[in-house]
């Protein structure tokens, strides 16, 4: 599957003409490097999941919805803000709703979902991720699965720490981006054992 995955991720190249040009550079520079990111990703997925329902929670980019649409994955999608790619959804005739994860509730029944995709989200979350792994929690079905991933705290941020560094990028940089792309940048890094902590207080 790695082989058909692959060539997918290379055709959404040509789709950035879809993207408004605000994000444009954003969007292609995602893509090539989270590019081997998205196969890790789909190695926790086997065909036996095609036939359940995937929620993935913060959409856009997209990229790796609509490979999981193109190998025939029951996914859909919520956002803070999915027209700023619309014309992706539209393309690939996937459905992503228009969702504030730290202060709303998820558009769907309970224990709806098999799987819920939770990637590279939590790093951005600056208000209630307890909210949003409570929502994810009551739409997964009793034997459903959250993939989860978020940056990791390793010994070498604690030495930038340490003296004096930043190891969480530029704040400046990361809080601009709620106005040009639209979400938040990276605002607070776990450690394994603080999502673990997490996980056992929602799951």
């Amino acid at each position: 599957m790695n082989m058909e995955a692959e060539k997918i991720l290379q055709s959404l190249e040509d789709d950035v003409e879809l993207v408004p040009i605000k994000i444009k550079d954003w969007w292609l520079n995602y893509l090539h490097l989270h590019r081997q990111y998205y196969l890790d990703t789909l190695s926790f997925l086997n065909s036996n999941d095609k036939g359940g329902g995937i929620l993935e929670v913060g959409s856009v980019p997209g990229h790796f919805t609509v490979l999981l649409k193109s190998l025939g994955y029951n996914v859909r999608g919520v956002d803070i803000d999915p027209t700023r790619v619309k014309q992706i959804w539209g393309k690939y005739n996937i459905p992503v709703d228009k969702v504030d994860i730290e202060k709303e509730a998820l558009p769907f029944p309970s224990d709806m979902f098999d799987i819920v995709l939770f990637s590279e989200i939590l790093e951005h979350l600056r208000l209630n991720p307890l909210h949003a792994l409570r929502e994810v929690y009551r739409v997964l079905k009793p034997t459903g699965h959250i993939i989860l991933s978020t940056p990791n705290i390793t010994p070498m941020h604690r030495l930038y720490f340490l003296f004096g560094k930043s190891y969480q990028g530029n704040p400046v940089e990361e809080f601009e981006k709620l106005e040009w792309l639209g979400h938040m940048g990276h605002i607070r890094l776990y450690s394994f054992e603080e999502v673990k902590e997490f996980l056992q207080d929602n799951f």
